[in-house]
This record gives C-alpha cells, structure tokens and sequence, in this order.
C-alpha cells in the first residue's frame, strides 16, 4: 500500500472512530450471526487459550472473547482507534493487551497463540497472503486461524455481484445497516469504497482465494460459514457459483510438522540404524508415559478443563509430589504445558486435538483386533 493510501485509510478511520465505538457496542450487547459463528469456531478452544486479535479496531473480537474467559491480546495500526478500544475495555473492566503495529509484519516475539482471529480486516490489506503467512508462524501447532470478511467490494470488477447490490440496497435500503445507525458523526462512506477499488481483494473471489492460499500454507480442517441473509447464486459457464457478501471461515494449524518418512533415509546401513533408534526412542518416551494409567486419566481431565497440581492429586486420589510427578512426565513427553498464574501452575494440553485422535485410534485398533481374519 502506498504511503499516500496508507494516510488517506487513516484518516478515514480515525474520522470512523465516535460511530465504531457505537458499532461495538451495539455487537457487544446484542446475539448476532458473528457471536454465534464465533463460540461455534472456538467450540474446541479451553477457556484461558491465549488469544490474538488482528486489526482490532474498536476492539469487538477482543473484548468479546476477553468476555468469554480467553487471554487476549489485540493488535491495530491505527492509534486513535486503538485508544477507542482501550476505553471500551476499561468501561467493560475486561483485561486486554492492546499493541500498535501493522497486522501484515507485526513485530510480536516470545509468543504463541492458540488463535488468531481477523474480523474485517483481510480485505483492507494491500498484501493479504503475506498476512496470512506472518500470522502462521504466530499460532502454535494445532492452533485456529479465524477470519471473518467479505466480498465487500467485488462490484467493482464483477457486473452480477454489482446488480446484486443495487438491488438489496432497493430491497432493503443502504441507511439502514448497522453501520449507517450507528455513523453518529456521518462520514461519508464513500470515501472508503473509492480506496478500496484498487485493494488485490476487491478483484478476488472470497472465501475460494483464502482457502486456497491457507492451503498453499499448509492449514487443515478449514471450513467456511456463509453469513448473509440470503444466498446469492448466479450462472456460469462451469455451473451455478455462490459468492457471499459476508463469510466466517476457520483453519487449524497442523499439530506438527514432523513427517516420519523412512523412503528417503541414506543407504548406508549404520545411518539408517542411527535415524530410525532416534525415531524409537522418541516414539518410546511418549508411549511410555500413555501405559501410565494415572496420567492417561489426567490428559482425559485436561481435555475438559486446565487443573493444577493439587487438583490432579485430588482427581488421583494421591498425594501432591505424585501428581506432580505424573504432570512433568506429560510435560516432558509435549503432550503438556503449563503457565503460573497468581502463583501457581496451571496445566494445559499442548493439543486437544491430538489426544482426540489418540482416543479415536484405541478405538480402532481394538474394532480391528476382535473383528477377526478378514476374507
């Protein structure tokens, strides 16, 4: 984004700041589509996950999520709406850690996050695949990417999509949206859709361009709600195609990037013998810590809720140094972290998911076993 650009954004938003502040409040108080599509995303996400929110603005998605008991974080390059967001968090008495700096190079070390959430923030970028890419290396493994947005400026450069919008502002009457009811100090928005005509996104095809870039970066599991009222659908000549103005969509990190792949090992005997002890060894390690019974038990609780030391020894039925005991050895082994909070450890799964997928495989492994020879 040009220098120019970049100013010309700025000022708008700061002019924006008195009608977002409105804008926030009015989503904080009220059960809307976004709220929703959000606790459906964070489903698997432990209450106390460290969050981050990008672009924050006047911080809706930060003070959200600070309400729902996750440790937050918000990031936003725009300083006066930044301070809007501070205010809203002190009115609300939330706690949330708000940073200046630019979401598409944020400056953020010694951290990871278990989610990133983006709310119409990826469409104002001048490089939103680099975004993509600086944020990835922000979240730990198995960790959430959440993005809500939209083909808000599509019209300019696709005739269907521009009829479509001339005909919902007749249907049901541009000043009638949230954003129109709650533009106290009447900036003209016009102003941001003659910026946005040259935005990479306002040319895209959303939410098929995010897919495929998360893909490219090596995301799973994404998935893509669409948030409008009413589907738009109209035909090509490869079949109906269905492009919403609004979108929620959500992808996870791989718990890992370690593949097990013997075929490319060398072919010297003693090297392959070294690469594949190592492999046992670490494979070992964490299957002895799963055939203890008691901290089978304590990653099962962890699945569920965060416990101290004293809780799992009550869970146990043990004394404090045991249960401690048990603890380091997950640790130890990565299937658990932990982090002090008032003055005393509080222990966490490093993935829900991968101890899902360790039940599931038990599961199958004993289907398998006593189903008998197979013809």
């Amino acid at each position: 984004m040009t220098s120019e650009l970049r100013e010309e954004f700025d000022r708008y938003w700061s002019d924006r700041v008195p009608g977002l502040v409105e804008y926030t409040r009015y989503l904080l108080n009220n059960d809307t589509d976004f709220n929703h599509t959000l606790r459906i995303f964070l489903k698997d996400t432990p209450v106390g996950s460290r969050v981050l929110d990008m672009g924050t603005g006047a911080g809706l998605v930060a003070l959200e999520m600070a309400r729902m008991g996750f440790k937050v974080d918000a990031m936003d390059c725009n300083e006066d709406v930044l301070k809007a967001a501070v205010g809203l968090a002190e009115e609300m008495n939330l706690d949330v850690y708000f940073m200046l700096g630019d979401v598409t190079e944020p400056e953020i070390s010694g951290k990871e996050y278990d989610v990133i959430v983006a709310r119409n923030v990826v469409w104002n970028l001048e490089d939103p695949a680099k975004a993509y890419s600086q944020w990835r290396k922000l979240l730990r493994p198995g960790g959430y990417l959440i993005v809500f947005d939209g083909n808000y400026y599509l019209y300019y450069s696709e005739p269907m999509y521009k009829r479509r919008k001339g005909e919902s502002n007749i249907r049901f009457g541009s000043s009638r949206s949230l954003d129109a009811r709650t533009n106290v100090n009447n900036v003209q928005f016009d102003r941001c859709d003659k910026l946005a005509k040259d935005l990479p996104l306002s040319k895209k095809y959303r939410p098929s361009w995010d897919i495929a870039v998360l893909t490219q970066f090596g995301f799973t599991d994404i998935r893509a709600l669409m948030m409008d009222t009413e589907d738009f659908v109209y035909n090509t000549a490869y079949g109906d195609v269905h492009t919403p103005v609004t979108f929620g969509l959500c992808a996870r990190m791989p718990r890992s990037n370690v593949v097990l792949n013997l075929d490319e090992i060398p072919d010297e005997l003693e090297q392959v013998q070294g690469i594949i002890d190592r492999t046992v060894d670490s494979m070992v390690d964490t299957w002895k810590v799963l055939s203890n019974k008691d901290c089978v038990r304590l990653l099962l609780t962890l699945y569920t809720v965060n416990i101290t030391a004293s809780q799992a020894a009550e869970i146990l039925g043990c004394s404090y140094s045991l249960a401690s005991h048990d603890l380091k050895m997950l640790t130890d082994a990565g299937l658990v972290s932990s982090e002090r909070i008032d003055g005393e450890k509080v222990y966490k799964l490093e993935s829900r998911e991968a101890i899902s997928d360790l039940y599931s495989l038990t599961f199958i492994v004993k289907c398998d076993r006593f189903q008998g020879p197979k013809n």
